[in-house]
């Protein structure tokens, strides 16, 4: 929360999103991909999952990534864990594991996940200058995606991690639930 820091972030993913690769980095793809290793692996999802998945299907109809103005370099993972502070007071963005050219929304909705409407317009205001209704529409968009996204990385993590060591069905469970929460507390169900 510490103004200075979060206009680093900022910049750090402005700096990213400028930059151009021939990967390409499809959350659609993922999530749909992921879902038929899901269903193959016979992996239970959560008993509403089918209620968060249509929630998360209109926001990816309303959003195709081939007319998009917002492609850039994304990163793919910019949660807080993936930024560190160096001895010097600067932001760094590490793990570029899941980086390719993609909507740059998905990177935002990923750096504000969890933060109330005030900060998410705020970081709008940071990185477009303004906070359109229409901005801030798509950014509640692509917070639903990304959570389906990381859900389903979840639910599919837990063929290589046993549950006694972490319930990754439990934690794509959580994801679905969380959806769900948001998409009620927004008014985007």
């Amino acid at each position: 929360h510490d103004p200075q820091l979060l206009l680093q972030g900022i910049r750090q993913m402005q700096n990213l999103h400028r930059q151009k690769t021939d990967y390409r980095f499809d959350m659609y793809q993922d999530i749909e991909r992921t879902l038929s290793a899901i269903r193959e692996n016979g992996i239970p999802l959560h008993p509403d999952f089918e209620k968060a998945y249509a929630c998360y299907c209109e926001r990816r109809d309303r959003h195709p990534l081939e007319t998009s103005p917002h492609i850039g370099l994304c990163h793919g993972d910019p949660f807080a864990n993936n930024f560190v502070l160096d001895t010097a007071g600067n932001v760094h963005l590490l793990d570029y594991e899941y980086a390719g050219m993609s909507d740059v929304f998905y990177d935002l909705a990923c750096f504000s996940s969890g933060w109330p409407k005030p900060d998410r317009e705020k970081l709008l205001e940071l990185y477009f200058g303004e906070c359109t209704p229409d901005l801030l529409q798509k950014l509640y968009d692509f917070a639903v995606i990304c959570i389906l996204w990381n859900g389903t990385w979840a639910y599919l993590k837990s063929c290589d991690v046993s549950p006694d060591v972490f319930d990754y069905v439990d934690y794509g469970h959580q994801h679905v639930e969380a959806l769900l929460r948001f998409c009620r507390e927004n008014d985007l169900a």
